[in-house]
């Protein structure tokens, strides 16, 4: 951190994010250690990627590696950019049933075909939430 000079009686501080960075890098990792070793669980992503673009892939791989360095177990499935809706949720739910995965990201944007509200409606109302929850914004 760099102190800067004080403006109007307040101080300021530059903080430098590598430095943060790396901290929070290793108490995950010592924290994900500690879960392994007392019981036996770690925490498990699972990533989804719909299509081929290149700055997903790039993303993804980012995400994939921050994941490896704390010791975050990884599973990923990469769908067909024409795949629909039914796919998507089908592949999406099945990690959700899956009681060792812990997460699951999609990774964004998905291709014109899906339609993210409604994916996310579908996905929502397969888990039993209903309707009325998703206030107006995301049904219209």
């Amino acid at each position: 951190m760099i102190p800067l000079g004080a403006n109007n009686g307040h101080n300021a501080l530059i903080l430098e994010g590598k430095p943060i960075a790396k901290q929070i890098k290793l108490e995950v990792a010592d924290e994900i250690r500690r879960m392994k070793s007392g019981i036996g669980k770690f925490p498990r992503l699972a990533v989804v990627l719909v299509g081929d673009r290149r700055d997903s892939h790039t993303f993804i791989h980012i995400k994939l590696k921050a994941c490896d360095q704390v010791g975050i177990e990884t599973v990923a499935s990469q769908l067909p950019e024409n795949c629909d809706e039914s796919e998507l949720l089908d592949v999406v739910s099945g990690f959700n049933e899956d009681p060792d995965v812990h997460g699951i990201l999609v990774q964004l944007p998905l291709p014109q075909v899906i339609y993210l509200p409604f994916f996310l409606f579908l996905f929502f109302v397969n888990r039993g939430i209903p309707p009325s929850a998703f206030g107006r914004g995301l049904i219209h």
